[in-house]
C-alpha cells in the first residue's frame, strides 16, 4: 500500500441516520423505561426512520419508510451495489453503524456489506468516524457535529434544526423537515471529512481490518 495521504473524498460514501422512539403499549417496558430514565438512542426502544448515503458531493439519497424493515432491506442492497472502499460517519462507530445492525438483527435484515465497528482499526479500515478521529478516538470528550464544524471554519445553517426535534418532527409526520435535516448532517459530515482526509490513508486499495485485536 502506498504511504501517500488521501486527499480527497473519491470512494467514499457518507452515511447518517435519524431514528424514533418506538411506540411502546408493554406497560413494564414502559415502567422500565421510565425507572431507568433510558434515552431514545437505545435500539432496543427505538427504530431508524431514514438512512441517507451521500457520495463525493453528489444529491443525497434518503430511504424513509413508516416500514423500518423496507428502509434497511433497501439500505443493505444500495450498500451491497455500492461497495464503497470507505462509509463516513459522525460518531458512526458509537452510534449509526451498531444502530443499523442491531435494528437490521431485530427486523432478520441480512446485511449485504461488513462495515467496521472496530474503533481502534479505524485508520486502516472501510470505516472513517470523522468524531472519533477528532477525539482522538474518545480521549477528548464528545461534542456535536455542529460546534465541530463550526470549530473548524464550516458554515452551519442557523435555521437547522438539531437533533433532539426529530422525534417530534417524526409525530407531526413533517418528512420534510427530517430529510432537509438529514440531508444537512450528510454535508457537514462531508465538509468535515475534507479537513482530515490529507491525513488519511488512501483508498488506492480495499483495507483490511478486523473486529477484534491482533496480538
Amino acid at each position: 500500500m502506498s504511504n501517500k495521504l488521501n486527499t480527497n473524498n473519491d470512494g467514499c460514501i457518507f452515511v447518517d441516520i435519524e431514528i424514533a422512539p418506538l411506540d411502546l403499549t408493554d406497560k413494564e417496558l414502559i415502567r422500565y423505561l421510565i425507572s431507568k430514565q433510558t434515552n431514545t438512542l437505545n435500539p432496543i426502544f427505538s427504530k431508524i426512520i431514514v438512512i441517507g448515503i451521500m457520495e463525493n458531493g453528489k444529491a443525497p439519497k434518503q430511504f424513509y419508510d413508516e416500514n423500518e424493515k423496507k428502509i434497511l432491506e433497501d439500505f443493505w442492497k444500495e450498500m451491497d451495489g455500492r461497495n464503497p472502499l470507505r462509509v463516513v460517519t459522525f460518531n458512526g462507530y458509537g452510534f449509526d453503524i451498531p444502530f443499523i445492525y442491531v435494528r437490521s438483527r431485530i427486523n432478520k435484515v441480512r446485511p449485504t456489506v461488513k462495515i467496521c465497528t472496530y474503533k481502534y482499526g479505524m485508520e486502516t479500515s472501510n470505516h472513517f468516524d470523522c468524531m472519533l478521529a477528532l477525539s482522538h478516538l474518545g480521549t477528548f470528550p464528545w461534542v456535536s457535529l455542529e460546534i465541530l464544524c463550526k470549530a473548524h471554519g464550516i458554515p452551519v445553517p442557523e435555521d437547522r434544526e438539531s437533533g433532539g426535534m426529530i422525534a417530534n418532527l417524526y409525530e407531526k409526520r413533517d418528512w420534510k423537515a427530517i430529510l432537509k435535516h438529514n440531508k444537512g448532517c450528510l454535508e457537514l459530515i462531508e465538509k468535515l471529512y475534507e479537513k482530515c482526509c490529507g491525513t488519511i490513508i488512501p483508498l488506492n486499495e480495499r483495507q483490511v481490518y478486523v473486529d477484534t485485536p491482533r496480538f
